[in-house]
């Protein structure tokens, strides 16, 4: 059904009704063609361009909207779904779409969609309004979404550009930006066809681009500032779509226009492409450099009209390479033309950058504080400085995540010596932080430690165990699922070399201490020397006490954690590594086996050849370097399969050598349903070859692969919150492996592995993986690059998720380890920690008597106050310490016992 027969059964209704449809709505004026999909969610299915006939949507077509990140678990719905026609106006049709929102940070939520094409506009308003009408507060993070296809066709012409605080840039790749302007654009520069959006500027957060050539379509989806949502609350944005033709790409836009800016030596071209006609335009144009210097372009005077740009030429040279800005102001009849008034454009006029003869583009700041609403900015943290003077410097739980803008507020309490506490086979760590006086940097940071020596044995832990490493900050611009803090946060922990502290600023060194297996049990103390420029050298002390007990050397959970070794090697040469690539994977795997966890990569069986046996023969080495490093798993490639006598060499290698408890076959990573059957199949065929090597299957969402056939159930964490949750612990009771993994989801509040999580966050899950009976950990990479991307600046993905997949950095060394990887380490040994115990326990209780330890022994056993569930354990570290200080000494006390 068209517009125009929509306008017939209007005739019927009274002047104050509005016609409800859920039938398609063809709108056709001057300029633009609309058809708008009542039925489809309220998108628009097709835009065009009068006389032509291809279509600039694709994809799920334009004016698409949500809310935050989907849900495997909890999906959202609209209820009470609909469109109404508003007016008769044939030359200026609205229409309105509304319903309610039900799932989760959404629950309550009554949405209203004003929608107007403008006739005499390449143009359509929308307002948007956002109520809560439910009972609860809601976290918010709004946002929608164009798909387009100028042109008529996606292909790989197709450019993207996205004003970000990096400048203006044209993504290959699909990947969120931080806002600092309020438009996004996709354009065909061949048919030099352009789509674009103009959203709120005092609202628009980040852009993601979705590049065609990795997608179905290509488009941008605008996030919105997240924000809370009190019970009664509104929110309220515009924005508009708009379409325009003459531009091969994109520098700015406004509700009126669009621009392209394009230099060459000596002369500067803009071409300025409008969405309604503008007779007798002025232009007044000046460039600035980052310095602030401004020249002057000479006014011109031109007729804007859509389909038709114009072109402005100018003669004037850069004096040097890099990025300017371009600011112009638009005059009619001798008055101002304000640009931008329905999305609160702050300036009014052109106000963009280009570059000059430079790959690289230069800070864009933003024209609002919209991109930096989320900003942690400083805390105050009460804490005992390890000096009393200017200086302010302290020592920092490995759980608690510093950032530069923190700011120590001293308790009168000088402390000036670390303790830590470690059991023998361990590796424990702490911060040193500093943050000098505002102005005044402290150049030149060097810090040194000695041996630590034992006063009551003489026994020495060299200074050779103890690693220091300075902390990095990451530029967080857009968080984790919208839930998180943005600024700078801690992660990457490069070797210790000479730094300056800046003044006002935290900064911080990480240390890392190692009590080989047989040093004596006791209390061991040394220096750590500070020296800076133009100060004293300072002493401080260390205090590591060793438990008597040993941790085994392989841990009790079974680690497959990925890698993507090529992405490593070509990293770490951009960085500077000159070794060969067998040389670096072997320094991965060492630092992963250091940190107790299992590469599969690098620990696989081989995969099929031409001569098995020999390949057999060449990975014996691996596996004999391997297991007395800890190594707990052993893969065995799902391919084998299409090589059965192969698989069965692989069958008897692994008997052969043992390795029936550590090795697994990788057979499916989340088969949906519809490729069940055929996997069914696959694994009886499997196990005709390979009976001795057990199947692992990973598995997510609400109708997870769990067949009682399966010899390993890979479940994702956030299924134990499901209606599943009994099959699975059931399984566990049972004597059935179960391993568990993460990816880019679940979100807060459960934990997980992204940058801009607390520590806790991360070590929380192996307490949790103890609690439910689990017996592995799976991770899908530790190295995964998102294209385009330098791990180093930005691991951001189109979840929005920091640090999905990617725990080591690319150095000139190899790996680099990072603060996330240390806690995995922690929690991984927590683990071992629980699993000593209850072994201890065990024992304890078969001997008979002792009935107030066992009681003691119980107590430490019973975890409920670290991780009463998966969602609402504790985000404070102190919890978590004294927890297990106390696992320690009743592992000691139980072991003086069993002597």
């Amino acid at each position: 059904m068209s517009f125009l027969l929509l306008l017939t059964l209007w005739a019927a209704a009274q002047p104050s009704e509005s016609l409800v449809t859920d039938q398609h709505i063809v709108i056709e004026g001057t300029f633009l063609k609309l058809v708008y999909e009542p039925a489809r969610g309220g998108v628009a299915t097709e835009l065009s361009f009068p006389g032509v006939d291809h279509n600039l949507a694709s994809g799920d077509g334009l004016l698409q909207e949500g809310f935050g990140v989907g849900s495997f678990y909890v999906p959202n719905r609209r209820l009470n779904e609909q469109t109404e026609i508003l007016q008769e106006r044939t030359d200026q049709p609205v229409f309105r779409h509304s319903y309610d929102c039900d799932g989760p940070n959404i629950k309550g939520l009554h949405v209203t969609r004003i929608i107007e094409p403008l006739p005499e506009e390449a143009s359509i308003r929308v307002h948007w309004k956002v109520e809560n009408r439910g009972n609860e507060r809601q976290w918010v993070a709004p946002w929608i979404q164009n798909e387009a296809a100028p042109g008529g066709v996606l292909d790989q012409r197709d450019r993207i550009d996205i004003p970000t605080l990096d400048g203006v840039l044209a993504p290959a790749h699909t990947a969120y930006y931080a806002a600092s302007r309020n438009w996004a654009a996709v354009t065909d520069p061949a048919a030099r066809e352009t789509v674009y959006v103009v959203s709120h500027a005092d609202d628009t957060y980040a852009f993601l681009a979705f590049n065609g050539s990795e997608n179905e379509a290509s488009g941008f989806r605008c996030a919105f500032v997240p924000r809370v949502m009190e019970p009664g609350a509104t929110w309220e944005t515009a924005y508009r779509l708009n379409a325009v033709r003459g531009l091969s790409h994109v520098d700015f836009a406004s509700d009126e226009l669009a621009a392209q800016i394009d230099y060459q030596p000596g002369r500067l071209e803009v071409l300025m492409a409008a969405v309604r006609p503008m007779p007798g335009v002025e232009i007044h144009a000046t460039v600035r450099d980052a310095s602030g210097q401004a020249w002057p372009l000479v006014g011109k005077r031109a007729d804007l009209n859509p389909g038709r740009p114009i072109r402005c030429t100018y003669e004037w040279a850069a004096p040097r390479e890099g990025a300017y800005e371009f600011l112009a102001q638009l005059k009619q009849n001798g008055r101002i033309l304000p640009l931008g008034l329905d999305t609160g454009s702050p300036h009014g006029g052109v106000d963009t950058q280009f570059v000059v003869r430079s790959s690289e583009g230069a800070a864009m700041p933003a024209w609002s504080d919209a991109p930096h609403a989320l900003d942690h900015g400083g805390r105050t943290l009460p804490r005992d400085l390890a000096l009393a003077d200017g200086l302010a410097l302290w020592f920092e739980s490995p759980l608690n995540k510093i950032f530069r803008e923190d700011v120590p507020e001293p308790t009168g309490k000088v402390e000036s010596t670390a303790r830590i506490a470690l059991a023998r086979g361990e590796r424990e760590s702490f911060q040193l932080v500093l943050r000098p006086p505002d102005e005044e940097d402290l150049d030149n940071v060097t810090i040194r430690v000695r041996d630590l020596v034992a006063a009551n044995s003489g026994a020495v832990i060299p200074a050779g165990n103890i690693t220091i490493s300075n902390v990095a900050w990451h530029a967080i611009r857009v968080p984790t699922h919208f839930e998180s803090a943005t600024g700078l946060w801690p992660d990457a922990l490069p070797a210790h070399k000479p730094f300056t502290a800046p003044g006002g600023m935290c900064s911080a060194v990480w240390l890392t201490v190692y009590a080989p297996p047989g040093t004596p049990p006791g209390t061991y103390l040394g220096v750590i020397d500070l020296s800076a420029s133009g100060r004293d050298p300072v002493e401080l002390w260390l205090e590591a006490t060793v438990y008597d007990f040993d941790l085994p050397i392989t841990p009790a959970l079974k680690t497959d954690f990925g890698i993507s070794i090529d992405d490593a090697y070509q990293a770490c040469k951009k960085a500077g590594f000159s070794d060969s690539r067998d040389a670096l994977a072997s320094a991965y795997l060492a630092d992963a086996l250091r940190h107790r966890v299992t590469l599969r990569q690098l620990t696989s069986l081989p995969a099929e050849s031409a001569d098995y046996p020999t390949s057999l023969n060449r990975f014996a080495p691996t596996l004999d370097a391997a297991r007395p490093q800890g190594a707990t798993t052993f893969a065995v490639p799902p391919s084998l399969l299409d090589v059965p006598e192969q698989l069965r060499l692989a069958d008897t290698f692994v008997v052969e050598n043992g390795l029936q408890e550590q090795a697994f076959c990788p057979f499916s990573a989340e088969p949906l349903p519809p490729a069940w059957p055929r996997l069914f199949e696959s694994m009886q065929s499997w196990r005709d070859n390979a009976p001795h090597v057990p199947i692992m299957v990973s598995t997510f969402g609400l109708q997870p692969f769990l067949p009682d056939a399966l010899d390993i159930w890979n479940v994702h964490l956030q299924v134990f919150d499901t209606l599943n949750n009994k099959t699975i612990l059931e399984r566990i009771a049972n004597g059935g492996e179960v391993w568990c993994y993460v990816n880019h989801a679940p979100p807060r509040p459960y934990g997980n592995f992204f940058i801009d999580f607390t520590a806790i966050e991360h070590r929380i899950l192996f307490w949790q993986a103890w609690a439910l009976g689990i017996k592995g950990f799976h991770y899908w990479d530790t190295t995964h690059i998102e294209p385009g991307r330098d791990p180093w600046l930005s691991q951001l993905d189109q979840t929005p998720a920091n640090g999905n997949g990617s725990l080591v950095y690319p150095g000139p060394g190899g790996p680099v380890d990072s603060i996330r990887w240390e806690a995995i380490r922690d929690g991984i040994e927590d683990y071992d920690y629980l699993v000593v115990l209850s072994d201890r326990l065990r024992r304890l209780k078969e001997r008979g008597g002792r009935e107030v330890l066992v009681e003691r022994a119980e107590s430490a056993m019973n975890i409920q106050a670290v991780c009463p569930d998966l969602v609402s354990f504790p985000r404070v570290p102190t919890g978590l310490s004294a927890k297990r200080e106390e696992i320690a000494r009743v592992i000691e006390a139980i072991g003086r016992t069993l002597r």
